[in-house]
């Protein structure tokens, strides 16, 4: 479905948060923001109980989020839980400018505390990987680069998302809603749900 340069692929990702398989940490970016919207919200959904969120869920954005408020978040135990999970949403704003910085994120990477999930959400975006942190995170299992996907593929995923749904479409519309709405597929699944 999705074109993937290193890491994991979306399949494989979807299919072990199904069966609440988690990782330390794990990294979603592209340039294909529906992968990385789908792959935080399934992550959301098994990872932990709407009881459990309460206590073991933190969710911060990039921008908005201090290196050492993420890592002291992470190094937290879960509560009355297997483990708690720590989003950052839009990473690609996190202000890394300081070295220790840096160097406090890289460390917690190189240690991941297997009772925390951490997750790096870039929105339209992928990490530096001429940085040591981010190659160290593009090196984890958990790593997921999405690729946008040509006009010719569209028509292909909209097939397999309507059977997985178990919508029926037919090729024509199926011609029509890439015609209409492009290779951007969260307005393809907008068009979609309607």
């Amino acid at each position: 479905m999705a074109k993937e340069q290193a890491g994991t692929s979306f399949e494989v990702l979807s299919a072990d948060f199904k069966a609440r398989k988690f990782l330390p940490l794990y990294c979603f970016c592209g340039d294909e923001p529906y992968f990385v919207d789908a792959l935080t919200d399934l992550l959301e959904q098994y990872a932990l109980s709407d009881m459990e969120k309460a206590f073991n869920q933190t969710i911060v954005y990039g921008k908005d989020v201090s290196v050492q408020t993420i890592t002291e978040a992470a190094l937290r135990p879960p509560m009355m839980a297997e483990r708690q999970v720590v989003i950052v949403k839009e990473a690609q704003g996190l202000e890394l400018r300081k070295e220790e910085d840096q160097m406090r994120l890289l460390n917690y990477v190189k240690r991941a505390v297997p009772s925390t999930v951490l997750v790096f959400a870039f929105k339209n975006a992928t990490p530096d990987k001429r940085k040591a942190l981010w190659k160290e995170v593009a090196k984890a299992p958990g790593y997921y680069e999405g690729k946008a996907l040509y006009e010719g593929q569209v028509g292909a995923f909209v097939k397999k998302y309507a059977a997985e749904r178990k919508f029926k479409i037919d090729e024509a519309a199926v011609e029509l809603l890439v015609e209409s709405t492009g290779t951007e597929l969260s307005k393809v699944i907008n068009e979609l749900s309607k």
